[in-house]
C-alpha cells in the first residue's frame, strides 16, 4: 500500500470523526430515556442540549465537506482554464513565428509555380 497523502489524510481523519460523532447519538438518546424513566428531568434535559449540539456537529461536518468539494471543483475549472490559456500562448507564438518566417511575395510564388505546374499535368 502507498503511504496516503496529506490531504486523504485529513478527509478520512474527518469521516472517522464524522462517525465517532453519528455513534454518540444513539448512547445520549438511550441515556435521556433512562434518566427520563428515573425521573431525572434536569440531567435529561442536559442531556438532550448534548445531543442536539451533536447532532449539530455533524451537520457541520457535512456542510463542510460539501463546501470543500465545492472548491476543489472550482479549483478543477481554473487549472483547467489555465492549461487552456497556456495552449493558447503557444499556438499564438508558433504562428508568429511561421509568419515571421515566410513573405507575402514567396507565398505568391510558391502558388504561381503550383498553379504553373498544375497546368503542365
Amino acid at each position: 500500500d502507498a503511504p496516503l497523502s496529506a490531504r486523504q489524510q485529513k478527509k478520512l481523519a474527518r469521516i472517522e470523526e464524522r462517525k465517532k460523532l453519528e455513534k454518540e447519538e444513539p448512547k445520549i438518546l438511550k441515556d435521556i430515556k433512562t434518566l427520563a424513566q428515573k425521573g431525572l428531568h434536569g440531567p435529561a434535559k442536559i442531556r438532550a442540549k448534548d445531543l442536539a449540539r451533536l447532532r449539530g456537529q455533524v451537520s457541520q461536518l457535512y456542510m463542510l465537506g460539501s463546501q470543500l468539494k465545492g472548491i476543489n471543483m472550482q479549483l478543477a475549472s481554473v487549472q483547467g482554464n489555465a492549461a487552456v490559456m497556456d495552449a493558447l500562448v503557444k499556438s499564438t507564438e508558433a504562428i508568429s513565428a511561421v509568419e515571421g518566417s515566410m513573405s507575402v511575395k514567396d507565398i505568391m510564388n510558391m502558388v504561381k509555380d503550383y498553379s504553373k505546374e498544375s497546368e503542365k499535368l
